[in-house]
C-alpha cells in the first residue's frame, strides 16, 4: 500500500513539476521521486518472473485446523509402544502452531500456519524445510 502511494506521488511530482521535499533542493526531489520509481518497477518485474506456485496450486492444498499437537512415537523405551505429544512450529514465522489456527499441510507432511506458506509459495514452489517440489 505505502508503496503504491509513493508512486503516484513519485508520478504526480513528476508530471506536474511539484517535488516531494526530500533534499534541500528541486532536484534532489526529483532524484529521489524517479529512485522510488524504478525501485517499484523493479519489484513488479521480479514478482512477475518469480517461480512461485499458481493461485489455483495454492487453492488446490488442504488446509485445517490445528489440533494443538501431534503425536509421535518415542522411541526411548522398545520395550513399549509410547507416544508423546509434540507442538510444532511455523518454519516461515518460526511461531509455534497454536491450538485453531488455520495451517496448511504440504505433500511432504510438514506444516505451516496457511498464511505464512501461502506468501511463501507465491515465490517458491517448494517446501522451505526439505525444498521438495509442492505440485507436480
Amino acid at each position: 500500500m505505502t508503496n503504491r502511494r509513493t508512486l503516484a506521488d513519485a508520478l504526480i511530482s513528476l508530471s506536474t513539476g511539484q517535488v516531494f521535499i526530500y533534499g534541500e533542493n528541486r532536484n534532489s526531489g526529483i532524484e529521489e521521486a524517479i529512485n522510488i520509481y524504478i525501485r517499484i518497477l523493479q519489484q513488479d518485474q521480479w514478482r512477475e518472473n518469480n517461480n512461485g506456485i499458481t493461485s489455483e496450486q495454492l487453492n488446490s492444498l488442504p488446509e485445517e485446523k490445528w489440533p494443538g499437537f501431534l503425536y509421535q512415537l518415542d522411541n526411548s523405551s522398545p520395550e513399549l509402544l509410547q507416544f508423546k505429544r509434540i507442538k510444532k512450529e511455523c518454519a516461515v514465522c518460526l511461531q509455534e502452531l497454536e491450538k485453531d489456527e488455520i495451517v496448511r499441510e504440504l505433500p511432504c507432511k510438514h506444516f505451516f500456519h496457511k498464511s505464512c506458506i501461502d506468501r511463501w509459495l507465491k515465490t517458491k514452489p517448494s517446501c522451505p524445510l526439505d525444498k521438495k517440489p509442492v505440485v507436480g
